[in-house]
């Protein structure tokens, strides 16, 4: 039977050195080519029946509100539509809706001041 102990267990490995010689070197390559010029963005990657469903949701979102004008001028720019397809929400507005916007005129920055100030005490002016 072989003996067991941590003495005679461990191992001593010798390595031989490796000669020093340098690898050799590899070939010059030619430069690569340089890369093709880069076409400009030329459509939105929709097909035309999406790029016009696209654009009604953009028109209808428009009227509604839901997106701000330059907003949707920008969605009718990437879709590529062209001007007489392109509605603006002064132009969908009622006649009703364009009297109450004369009669309500927007209210300016200084109509929206908020003081805070502890219960019971007044704010400066």
């Amino acid at each position: 039977m072989p003996d067991l102990t941590p003495q005679a267990a461990t191992l001593t490995a010798v390595f031989s050195p490796v000669p020093a010689t340098p690898a050799p070197a590899p070939p010059p390559t030619a430069a690569p080519p340089p890369p093709a010029p880069v076409e400009p963005h030329s459509h939105s990657g929709l097909s035309p029946s999406e790029a016009v469903t696209m654009a009604k949701w953009a028109r209808e979102d428009g009227a509604s509100g839901k997106i701000t004008p330059e907003a949707a001028a920008k969605i009718f720019d990437d879709l590529g539509t062209p001007p007489d397809q392109r509605v603006t929400p002064a132009e969908t507005r009622s006649d009703e809706v364009k009297l109450l916007d004369q009669h309500f005129p927007a209210a300016k920055p200084e109509d929206y001041q908020i003081r805070y100030t502890d219960p019971g005490q007044f704010a400066p002016r």
